[in-house]
């Protein structure tokens, strides 16, 4: 299945928020390395999404040494 992700970050000096599209798994992830050393930017959402327009929103952990994504649980609220 072909994914893309949106990285929403916010620029903590003026406030301005970015979303930034990336095509992959590992672009993503290589954006979110580079991100981490700058602490300007600060990562608020990440959000992938298949062909068919299903959103998952998406967490960055360090697991076997590698940062990897993982599906964060969607909360459903009943009535």
């Amino acid at each position: 299945m072909n994914y893309q992700y949106t990285i929403i970050t916010k620029d903590t000096s003026n406030r301005v928020i970015n979303f930034d599209n990336w095509p992959g798994e590992m672009t993503l992830l290589q954006h979110v390395g580079d991100l981490a050393g700058n602490t300007k930017m600060e990562i608020k959402r990440i959000v992938r999404m298949d062909e068919f327009g299903h959103t998952d929103e998406m967490e960055v952990v360090f697991e076997d040494g590698r940062l990897k994504l993982k599906a964060v649980p969607k909360v459903v609220s009943g009535r």
